[in-house]
């Protein structure tokens, strides 16, 4: 399905544009980027059921690029909690 193909496309664009934020020391606040990743990996098993493959793959790895994010956003705040 060409749809398959134009939704990947799209979304590995998105992809590209997380690496800066994962290698940035600023990071997104979690109460976006913890449920931006949880949508967008549930949004790759919908895909994967329709079957979209591509779509479900770059849909999940841009969701696990979002829940990096969150996790170093977490990390970083009890970084600070702990220097005072």
């Amino acid at each position: 399905m060409w749809q398959d193909y134009a939704v990947s496309c799209l979304q590995f664009v998105f992809i590209l544009f997380m690496f800066p934020m994962i290698f940035s020391k600023d990071k997104a606040p979690v109460t976006t980027s913890l449920p931006f990743g949880v949508a967008l990996v549930s949004m790759g098993v919908v895909f994967s059921t329709i079957p979209l493959w591509w779509s479900a793959a770059t849909s999940a790895t841009c969701g696990i690029l979002w829940l990096v994010v969150a996790s170093q956003k977490l990390r970083q705040n009890r970084l600070e909690v702990s220097r005072g």
